[in-house]
C-alpha cells in the first residue's frame, strides 16, 4: 500500500502539467461544440460562403459556371497544388473548391453526365448548399447551353473528395493528442523516480519484494491510465451530449481504451530509457505531436503528401485514426461488418506489445 501511495503521490505532483494537457483536449472539444451549434443556428447565406474554383476546362461552360459563383459567393484564389489546397482548408482561407476538368464544356454539349471533384472543410454546412447551387446550375446548363436564364431542379453528380472528418470523428480522433501526452509524461515520471539509483537501492533493503513492487506500480500505471481515459471520455461524451451517442460512437469509445494501452506502453518504454525530466517533455511532445500530425489527426491523411503517408502506417496514431473513421462509415456493426476496424485496433495492439518489449530490453540492460 506504501508503494501505491507514493506512486499516487508521484501523479499529483505533476498534475499542473498534466492538467494543461486535458484542458487543451477540453477547450478544442467545447470550441468544435459552439461551432457546430451555431453552423446548425445560423442562417445561411451563400454570398458568405468563401469558394475557390480551380478552372481547367477553356470552353464557355466552365467559364459560365465560375462567373455565376462569382456573383453568388466570395472567390477566393488558392494555389493549385495539393499543398496548396490543403493549406487553404486547413486555415480556412476558403470552406469550399471545386476543380472543373477539361472537357467539362464538350461533355455538357453531347449531353453526358459530368462529375466535378469537390474539397470542403470538415463539419461545413455550406457543403450542403454548395452542391445543390452547383448541381442546378449545371442542371441549367444541360437545358439552356452555357447562358443559363433559368435553374432546373435536376441534378448531376458531384464526386466528393471531403478533405476531413465529420464532427465526432474529429473529436475522438483529437483526443489522440492529449491522451498520449498525459500518459506518458504521468507513467513516465512514476518510472523514472522508482528507476532512481538511490531510490532502487532503498528499495532493495525494503521488506517488500521487487516483484510485488512491481505488480504494484504497474497497477498504479493502469489505475492513472483508467482515469485519464474516463475523464476524456466523459469530456466527449459531454461535448457530443449522452442523447447523441451512437453505436459507432461506443466502439470508438473502445478504440480510445486500446489507445490509451498503447500510450500507457510508449510511457513505460520512455520512463525506462530517459531519466531526465526535462528530457521526457521533451520526447512525450515530440512523439504525441509528430505521431497526431502523421497519423490524420492535426491533418487528414488525404491531405499528406506521398512520402508521409507511407510512413504513416508505423505509426499506432493512424490505425487509431484509421479504425474511428472506418467505425463512422460503418453500416453493420457485427463481427464481419467491422473488419478493417478490427484489424486497425489489432495493429494497435501489436504497437503496445512492441513498446513494452523494447522497455522490457532496456530494464534488462540497466539490470545488468
Amino acid at each position: 500500500m506504501t508503494v501505491f501511495k507514493a506512486s499516487m503521490k508521484i501523479f499529483k505532483r505533476n498534475w499542473l502539467l498534466l492538467s494543461i494537457y486535458f484542458l487543451i483536449f477540453a477547450l478544442m472539444s467545447l470550441s468544435m461544440g459552439i461551432k457546430a451549434e451555431d453552423n446548425a443556428n445560423a442562417a445561411f447565406e451563400t454570398s458568405n460562403v468563401k469558394v475557390s474554383v480551380i478552372n481547367n476546362d477553356s470552353s464557355r461552360y466552365g467559364e459560365s459556371l465560375e462567373n455565376y459563383l462569382d456573383k453568388n459567393t466570395k472567390l477566393v484564389d488558392i494555389v493549385d497544388s495539393e499543398e496548396g489546397i490543403a493549406d487553404a482548408l486547413f486555415y480556412r482561407y476558403t470552406e469550399y473548391i471545386i476543380r472543373i476538368p477539361e472537357g467539362f464544356g464538350e461533355k455538357l454539349e453531347a449531353g453526358e453526365n459530368v462529375s466535378i471533384d469537390k474539397y470542403q472543410v470538415a463539419g461545413s454546412y455550406s457543403g450542403v448548399f454548395m452542391d445543390n447551387m452547383i448541381n442546378n446550375y449545371i442542371s441549367g446548363m444541360k437545358i439552356y447551353g452555357a447562358d443559363v436564364p433559368d435553374i432546373n431542379d435536376t441534378r448531376v453528380e458531384i464526386i466528393s473528395e471531403d478533405k476531413g472528418e465529420n464532427d465526432k470523428v474529429y473529436l475522438f480522433n483529437f483526443s489522440a493528442y492529449s491522451l498520449m501526452a498525459i500518459i506518458i509524461l504521468g507513467v513516465g515520471a512514476l518510472l523514472a523516480t522508482f528507476n532512481r539509483a538511490d531510490i532502487r537501492m532503498r528499495n532493495l533493503v525494503s521488506p517488500v519484494s521487487g516483484v510485488r513492487m512491481s505488480i504494484i506500480q504497474i497497477g498504479a500505471c493502469l489505475f492513472f491510465m483508467v482515469i485519464v481515459w474516463l475523464l476524456m471520455t466523459a469530456a466527449a461524451v459531454g461535448i457530443i451530449g449522452a442523447d447523441n451517442i451512437q453505436t459507432a460512437d461506443i466502439y470508438m469509445i473502445a478504440n480510445t481504451f486500446i489507445y490509451a494501452v498503447v500510450s500507457l506502453s510508449i510511457g513505460f518504454c520512455i520512463g525506462t530509457i530517459i531519466r531526465s525530466e526535462n528530457g521526457r517533455t521533451i520526447a512525450t511532445n515530440v512523439i504525441a505531436l509528430g505521431f497526431c500530425f502523421i497519423g490524420g489527426v492535426m491533418i487528414p491523411v488525404s491531405m499528406l503528401g506521398d512520402s508521409v503517408k507511407i510512413i504513416r502506417s508505423f505509426t499506432p496514431t493512424y490505425w487509431f485514426t484509421t479504425a474511428n473513421e472506418a467505425l463512422a462509415g460503418a453500416d453493420n456493426f457485427t463481427l464481419g461488418g467491422l473488419t478493417e476496424a478490427w484489424q486497425a485496433m489489432a495493429v494497435e495492439i501489436l504497437f503496445a506489445v512492441a513498446f513494452i518489449a523494447v522497455g522490457l530490453a532496456a530494464l534488462r540492460k540497466r539490470a545488468d
